[in-house]
């Protein structure tokens, strides 16, 4: 089995063998699942869910976008996303618009209560997250880094 070792003194990651692609595949499962139950508990506190927030930060990226490619970045059936854009037009944190051309498109954006909402949820996330890697070295989090955006290169090319 091949194992990832880190060489704290010296701040170096490397392989002890090439890895195989479930290994891989396990390691990242892992760290998606840690992250959602990471912002899961840290949004709890906000008293939104993870998803309210996240299509609220996604908006607040993405400006507006139509009921599909919310449901698509988000990850999320239709429907789904449907219920969740229902829950913060409610609040008053978006508004949903018909597009003029097509009327059966739906545009989603946030209000101005809503960009600001947002604008909080991410710099407090931000600065959580700052705070968590403060005490890692600076060389392994940039190998760290540069290791993971390798990774995401490799698999948006294949």
């Amino acid at each position: 089995m091949s194992k990832l070792l880190v060489d704290v003194k010296r701040g170096k990651i490397f392989m002890q063998e090439e890895y195989k692609g479930s290994e891989i595949e396990s390691i990242i499962k892992s760290i998606k699942r840690v992250i959602k139950n990471f912002k899961k508990n840290q949004y709890k506190k906000f008293g939104y869910t993870n998803l309210q927030i996240d299509s609220m930060i996604l908006l607040l990226e993405d400006k507006k976008l139509n009921m599909n490619d919310v449901s698509e970045k988000l990850d999320l059936n239709r429907s789904t996303a449907t219920k969740i854009m229902d829950a913060l037009l409610k609040e008053g944190y978006i508004v949903r618009e018909k597009d003029k051309k097509d009327g059966r498109v739906q545009y989603v954006y946030l209000t101005e209560t809503g960009k600001q909402l947002a604008i909080e949820f991410k710099n407090q996330m931000k600065n959580y997250y700052g705070k968590l890697i403060d005490g890692l070295d600076r060389e392994i989090l940039k190998n760290m880094t540069d290791s993971i955006k390798h990774i995401e290169l490799i698999i948006e090319k294949s």
